[in-house]
């Protein structure tokens, strides 16, 4: 069941990733900045995801941990500096 919410969860930031991508090269300015911060998000939870469920299966050698721990560590990185840009240019945005 778990495995099955982190799929649905990776096809779904699969998804907005491409779609921000897309809308990132489309505009300028503010709105481009927000656009990157949500495809940051996007990629965060798209690696977060795929490391969970990669987590779930067992382990036989350290160095796939190694890599699972890594995309895992990647993506908490992306959605923490995803988040922290959204909010300073969506304010940026909000006083033009």
């Amino acid at each position: 069941m778990i495995s099955l919410v982190l799929f649905i969860v990776v096809i779904i930031a699969t998804i907005f990733f491409f779609a921000n991508s897309y809308a990132t090269r489309r505009t300028e300015g503010v709105k481009r900045k927000q656009y990157q911060a949500k495809t940051n998000i996007s990629m965060g939870i798209l690696f977060v995801a795929i490391g969970a469920s990669q987590l779930l299966l067992p382990v036989q050698h350290w160095f796939r941990a190694l890599l699972i721990t890594f995309i895992f560590a990647v993506g908490l990185i992306n959605l923490f500096y995803g988040i922290r840009n959204w909010r300073k240019f969506r304010t940026a945005a909000e006083e033009k």
